[in-house]
């Protein structure tokens, strides 16, 4: 987990894959009413909008 929305959802790197660097993992959204989402594929594409904003968001709370 790296961050926390102002509703308590959480983001954080999804260790899905064993054999790839933490870059290269998931950016995930877990809401704190059951609520999930991928918000990037891997850390590179949170750099470009919408997903920077949408990260943004979640990590400022």
């Amino acid at each position: 987990m790296f961050g926390q929305s102002g509703t308590g959802g959480y983001a954080a790197v999804w260790l899905g894959r064993q054999d790839e660097d933490l870059a290269d993992q998931s950016i995930v959204f877990l809401g704190s009413e059951g609520e999930t989402a991928v918000v990037a594929r891997h850390l590179a594409h949170c750099g470009h909008s919408p997903v920077r904003q949408q990260a943004t968001e979640l990590t400022s709370a």
